[in-house]
C-alpha cells in the first residue's frame, strides 16, 4: 500500500485540541481539516462554469479527494495517522513559560487572545517531534500525491490550532520515508528559500492541474502572489514573531498626535474603525464584549448568509531554513465580504457608524513595510 511518513517538529507553541478544546490534542481530523482549507486555496480553477463560480462544484471536488456525504458518499481515498508521544503541557503554558516574560509587545500582541481569552487552553511546547502518515491504496496515487502538495503548503504557508494566523502553530518537517516526493516538492531548503518556496507552490498547484492563467475565485480564500518572506534570519520563534508582531502593532495600535506639534489625523477613530476590520473581524473596541465592528444585520428578506465573524486575509506564520526561523506573510485572494453587506458599530453613546465595505488603507500600509523587511516571493 503506498504511504509516506513526515518526521515533524513543531516551531511555535501549538494550541490544539479535540472533544475537550482546552486539553492539548494532535489528532487527524484537525489536521484533514487544515488540508481542505489549504486544498482549496491552491487549485482554485475547476469551480467555474461559463464564468460564474458554483460552490457545488468546489464541494464536490472537496469530497472526491477527501471523502464526504452530500456529494460523493464516499470515505477519503488517503488516510491520514499521526504518532507521538505523549502530550507533556499544562494550563497557562505560554503565560507561564519565558516566552513573554521580557517586554516582548510584538509577541505579546500577536497571541493575545491567548493570554486574555483562552488561560485555559492547554499548549502543545516549541520542538515537540511527531509523525503524520498518508496512506492510500493501489492506483490512488494521484490522490496521494495532492494530499502531500497540500500539506506542503500547510508546513509552509499555514499551521495549526488557535491564533495559527498570527504565529501559533507552526512546524517544520525534518524528515520523510515512503513515498517519493513529487517533482518540484522539496523540504530540505538546499537552494534559496524564497526559491524553493516559490518553485513548490509551482510544483503544487500543477499537481492539482491549475493553468499558470486561471483567475481566482472570489467566494472563498485562495493562495495568490502576495507572499513575503523575512530577510532577516531568527535564533528563535519568539524574536521571530516579535519582529513581525511590532510591525503589525506599530500600523494597528491607535495614535493621537500632539496637536502642539502636528496636525496629523488621530488613527482609528470610530469613524475610521473600517480600516481596521480589513485585517479581520470582529474588532473589539475599549475591550467591551459588545462593542464590536461587525457585520450589520441581514435585512429581512435577504439572501444573505448570517455570520458574524470573518477571518483575517493575512497569514502570519513560520519557517525553518538551516536551522534558522524566518517569519512569512500571505495576503490571501478571495472578496473579504459579501457585496451586498455592510459593516457597523454603535459605541456607548448610541451613536451609530456604517460602512458599504472594509477600508484597506492601512492594509496596504502594513503590507508596504512588511515589503521593506522581507523577500516577495514572486516578483512583481
Amino acid at each position: 500500500m503506498p504511504h509516506i511518513t513526515f518526521h515533524c517538529r513543531t516551531i511555535s507553541p501549538m494550541f490544539i485540541g479535540g472533544a475537550d478544546p482546552d486539553k492539548a490534542e494532535l489528532r487527524p481530523p484537525s489536521l484533514k481539516g487544515a488540508l481542505r482549507f489549504w486544498e482549496r486555496a491552491i487549485a482554485r480553477h475547476w469551480i467555474f462554469e461559463e464564468q460564474r463560480e458554483l460552490p457545488q462544484k468546489l464541494l464536490r471536488h472537496d469530497e472526491e479527494l477527501m471523502g464526504g456525504a452530500f456529494t460523493v458518499q464516499k470515505k477519503s481515498e488517503v488516510s491520514i495517522e499521526i504518532h507521538h508521544e505523549p502530550v507533556t503541557s499544562s494550563k497557562n503554558w505560554l503565560i507561564n513559560g519565558n516566552a513573554l516574560r521580557s517586554k516582548r509587545e510584538g509577541l505579546k500582541y500577536l497571541l493575545f487572545t491567548l493570554i486574555v481569552h483562552n488561560k485555559e487552553k492547554e499548549g502543545i511546547a516549541p520542538d515537540f517531534p511527531f509523525q503524520v502518515t498518508f496512506r492510500c491504496k493501489e492506483g490512488h496515487e494521484n490522490a496521494l500525491e495532492k494530499n502531500i502538495a497540500a500539506f506542503w503548503t500547510l508546513t509552509y504557508f499555514g499551521a495549526l490550532g488557535t491564533r495559527a494566523r498570527r504565529g501559533a502553530g507552526a512546524f517544520e518537517v525534518v524528515g520523510h520515508e515512503g513515498f517519493d516526493l513529487p517533482a518540484g516538492i522539496s523540504f530540505s531548503p538546499d537552494k534559496a528559500f524564497v526559491d524553493l518556496l516559490r518553485e513548490g507552490l509551482g510544483a503544487a498547484q500543477r499537481i492539482f492541474d491549475v493553468p499558470e492563467a486561471a483567475e481566482h475565485p472570489r467566494g472563498y480564500s485562495t493562495i495568490g502572489k502576495q507572499i513575503w518572506v523575512s530577510k532577516s534570519k531568527f535564533d528563535t520563534w519568539e524574536n521571530a514573531l516579535q519582529e513581525i508582531g511590532g510591525l503589525m502593532l506599530r500600523i494597528r495600535q491607535p495614535r493621537r498626535p500632539d496637536p502642539k506639534v502636528s496636525s496629523e489625523k488621530p488613527r482609528f477613530t470610530q469613524k475610521t474603525l473600517h480600516q481596521k476590520a480589513a485585517f479581520g473581524l470582529p474588532v473589539s473596541v475599549r475591550n467591551e464584549r459588545d462593542n464590536v465592528v461587525n457585520f450589520a444585520p441581514v435585512r429581512e428578506g435577504s439572501n444573505l448568509p448570517l455570520y458574524d465573524r470573518r477571518a483575517s486575509p493575512l497569514w502570519i506564520t513560520l519557517a525553518k531554513c538551516t536551522r534558522r526561523t524566518h517569519w512569512i506573510v500571505s495576503k490571501l485572494e478571495g472578496d473579504f465580504m459579501e457585496q451586498e453587506s455592510s459593516l457597523s458599530f454603535k459605541d456607548s453613546k448610541g451613536r451609530s457608524f456604517s460602512w458599504p465595505k472594509q477600508d484597506d488603507s492601512v492594509l496596504d500600509e502594513f503590507l508596504k513595510i512588511v515589503g521593506d523587511n522581507a523577500y516577495l516571493v514572486f516578483k512583481r
